[in-house]
């Protein structure tokens, strides 16, 4: 994979670099501090806890080029910082029940960074022996659907163990079911269901107990995956989201030095110019050295033959 495009940053830019990972960061950890004491103060304890896990999930992404060697791009950074904060702003902004897009909004956009991770993650296993870029794909796809399915899994054990509702329920008004059915294995339909009650609820409608909620979150999340391949097979490596950056390097007393990446890891125009030829002048020398030994070789085994001819008295190009 091609890194250097994101290795790269004139000082200027890498100072840039830096300030907005750090503020963004620090922008993040003080908005979920500011909300969980507002929260508290209103006594909303549930979303004032949320508040206070929000900042773990913002320091993933430091975390992950920790365990990973990895650098993220810096815009990807950023929109998984805020991705972070998608739920504390649903949940306890209330953007969850204002807006449907909010919750699917998410879900596609998780369905593009897990994608891109499932890219990097197929470099990574697969160092010694590179797979192609189609065999990437496939796989970051993948990747990221299975990580939707783990979330649904999480919001079906949360909403049976914890009394959660994160499969929200909607109203439907027609049901097909077996259950319906006047035979067994007959689907009966209800249709035009104008009016359903639970306890002294009044539905204008068939309440849908989560089902049609996880298969549109898992959905979009697939769309997300599908556009976040599309990128990624347009742009071949160019401009890579995750980037392995060299391990601390082992000193002879065993003590770790950690060494800084150069900005670039390829050498100037005129270093590797004068290196070329460096090594072509080198080459040059072993060439002629070892013509002139080459001839010298013969000549050695010659000269015991001079000196037998010369002691018998004949002329050393006599036959």
């Amino acid at each position: 994979m091609r890194f250097s495009n994101l290795l790269y940053v004139s000082k200027k830019n890498r100072h840039l670099d830096m300030w907005l990972r750090a503020g963004g960061l620090l922008i993040c950890i003080l908005f979920c501090i500011v909300s969980a004491g507002v929260f508290f103060f209103v006594h909303k304890n549930k979303e004032a806890v949320m508040a206070l896990l929000s900042i773990l999930l913002c320091l993933l992404p430091p975390l992950v080029q920790i365990l990973f060697s990895c650098r993220i791009a810096t815009s990807i950074y950023l929109v998984t910082l805020v991705y972070a904060l998608g739920g504390l702003i649903g949940n306890g902004y209330g953007l969850y029940y204002l807006t449907a897009w909010w919750d699917k909004g998410l879900h596609t956009l998780a369905g593009v960074l897990f994608a891109l991770f499932g890219m990097f993650l197929a470099a990574r296993l697969n160092r010694e022996k590179p797979c192609s870029l189609w065999l990437r794909v496939v796989f970051a796809l993948c990747f990221s659907m299975a990580i939707s399915v783990l979330w649904e899994f999480f919001e079906f054990f949360a909403d049976r163990l914890i009394g959660t509702d994160m499969q929200q329920d909607r109203v439907v008004n027609m049901v097909h079911s077996y259950l319906l059915g006047d035979q067994p294995g007959q689907v009966g339909t209800v249709e035009k269901i104008t009016h359903s009650q639970i306890g002294e609820k009044i539905f204008p409608g068939y309440v849908d107990l989560g089902l049609i909620d996880t298969m549109t979150d898992m959905l979009t999340e697939t769309v997300g995956a599908l556009f976040g391949g599309v990128f990624l097979l347009l742009d071949r490596d160019r401009h890579p989201a995750f980037c392995s950056v060299p391990r601390p390097v082992m000193k002879n007393n065993g003590s770790s030095k950690k060494v800084e990446t150069p900005a670039v890891s390829v050498p100037p125009m005129e270093e590797a110019d004068t290196t070329q030829q460096e090594m072509t002048q080198t080459q040059f020398q072993q060439t002629i050295i070892y013509q002139v030994q080459t001839e010298q070789i013969p000549n050695a085994q010659a000269k015991p033959e001079e000196k037998t001819q010369q002691q018998n008295g004949a002329p050393p190009d006599a036959v």
